[in-house]
């Protein structure tokens, strides 16, 4: 029983997650993606998003930051 509760609270942050990281503005979002898939350089990033590098790295804090935010809104849901 034990296990189940864990996988579905599991499941519900995912959900929760997944939620927030859509709720992000669509350049915060698309730079945020592409850092999390871990396979591309800040200079790689950059480039396919014809941005200034210093720019992808603002956008990927800032969208960092709102999900910090986001999900410690939901940690009393989170708790059930």
């Amino acid at each position: 029983y034990e296990q189940n509760e864990e996988h579905q609270q599991a499941m519900e942050q995912q959900r929760l997650f997944q939620e927030a990281v859509a709720a992000l503005p669509e350049k915060q979002r698309v730079a945020f993606n592409l850092w999390a898939l871990g396979q591309y350089s800040l200079d790689d990033m950059a480039t396919m998003l014809h941005e200034n590098p210093e720019t992808v790295k603002t956008r990927i804090r800032f969208a960092k930051n709102k999900l910090k935010q986001a999900l410690a809104a939901f940690e009393p849901q989170l708790a059930h």
